[in-house]
C-alpha cells in the first residue's frame, strides 16, 4: 500500500513516535471504543451519537476471555442503515480511559497547506468541514488560497509571527518551546504559559511553507 498521494495532513518526529507508542499501548482508537468496566465510550463519542449507537445492532467477530496487552477483549461492528463501523471492547483503568479519549480526541499532526491550496478546491474543502475563517479568501473571487499567517488577538498581545522553510521545521521548534528547559524561571514560566495556551493544531496551521 502507498500513502494518499495528495494527503494534506502531515505529522512531526515526535508526533509519529507517540503515535507509535499509543498503539503499542491502547491500540487502535478510531471507530468506537467500549470500556465495558465503566461501560462508557472511551473513543468515537461523536460517532456513537451520529450513529444513535443504543439502537444499533452489534456483530462481535472476535471475543477473548482475557484482555490482551491492549486491554482488548472483542472486535466487531456496529450496523448502522445496513452498513458496518468499526467496533472494540475494552477492559481499561480509569487511567487508561483517560489517557485514550484525549489522545483519541487530540489528532497529531498539521495541515500542508500548500498541497491545500494546490490539490484541492475551496467549495470543496469547506463543504468537507473546513470553515471560511481559516483561510484567507484572494480578493473577492473567492476561489482563492491565500495561505498568509492570520492575526490571533490584537496588538496590545506583542504577538511575533516566524514563517518557517517546512512545517517539519515548524514542527520541531514548537515542540522545543513547549517541552524544553530554560535556565531562568522567569524565562520558562513565561514560557509554559504561552506553549499552553498556543500549542496547539491550529498554531501549527498558522505556520505555513514560504519562498
Amino acid at each position: 500500500m502507498k500513502t494518499y498521494h495528495k494527503n494534506p495532513r502531515q505529522i512531526t518526529r515526535k508526533q509519529m513516535e507517540n503515535l507509535k507508542d499509543t498503539l503499542s499501548e491502547l491500540g487502535d482508537l478510531s471507530g468506537i471504543v467500549h470500556d465495558l468496566t465503566s461501560d462508557e465510550i472511551v473513543g468515537g463519542n461523536q460517532r456513537g451519537r451520529a450513529l444513535d449507537v443504543n439502537t444499533c445492532e452489534i456483530e462481535l467477530t472476535h471475543e477473548s476471555d482475557v484482555p490482551d496487552e491492549q486491554g482488548t477483549v472483542a472486535l466487531g461492528f456496529i450496523v448502522w442503515k445496513g452498513k458496518r463501523f468499526s467496533y472494540r471492547q475494552v477492559l481499561w483503568t480509569p487511567a487508561q480511559c483517560e489517557k485514550a479519549n484525549i489522545v483519541a480526541n487530540k489528532a497529531g499532526g498539521y495541515w500542508d497547506y500548500d498541497i491545500l491550496a494546490n490539490e484541492f478546491d475551496m467549495p470543496d474543502l469547506l463543504d468537507w468541514g473546513f470553515e471560511a475563517c481559516e483561510f484567507h479568501v484572494d480578493g473577492d473571487k473567492g476561489d482563492g488560497l491565500d495561505f498568509s499567517p492570520k492575526t490571533f488577538g490584537d496588538a496590545e498581545n506583542h504577538i511575533i509571527y516566524i514563517t518557517f522553510k517546512t512545517g517539519e521545521t515548524a514542527g520541531e521548534v514548537l515542540e522545543a518551546l513547549t517541552y524544553g528547559s530554560r535556565t531562568s524561571d522567569t524565562e520558562s514560566s513565561t514560557l509554559k504559559r504561552i506553549a499552553g495556551e498556543m500549542y496547539s493544531d491550529r498554531w501549527l496551521e498558522a505556520l505555513h511553507e514560504s519562498d
